[in-house]
C-alpha cells in the first residue's frame, strides 16, 4: 500500500513537472512571435517614414521649381513693361 501510494506521488510530480516544461515552452513560443511582430512593425514603420521623407523631398522640389519658374516669369514681364 505505501509503496503504490509513493509511487502515485511521483507519478503526480512528474505531470506537473512535465506541464511545467509544456508551460515554459508555450510562453517562450509566444514570446517569440511577439518579438517577430514587433519586428514586422518596427520594419513597416522605418519603410512609411522613409517613403514620407521621400515625398517630402518631391514636393519641395516642386515647390522650389514653381518659385523659380514665377520668378522668371515676373521678370519677364517686367522688363516687357519697360519696354
Amino acid at each position: 500500500m505505501r509503496i503504490r501510494k509513493e509511487r502515485k506521488g511521483e507519478k503526480i510530480q512528474k505531470e506537473e513537472k512535465r506541464k511545467k516544461k509544456e508551460d515554459k515552452k508555450k510562453k517562450k513560443k509566444e514570446e517569440g512571435k511577439e518579438k517577430l511582430i514587433r519586428k514586422k512593425e518596427e520594419k513597416r514603420k522605418r519603410e512609411d517614414d522613409k517613403k514620407r521623407r521621400e515625398e517630402e523631398k518631391g514636393r519641395i522640389e516642386e515647390e522650389k521649381k514653381l518659385k523659380e519658374q514665377t520668378k522668371k516669369k515676373n521678370k519677364t514681364i517686367t522688363r516687357e513693361d519697360r519696354v
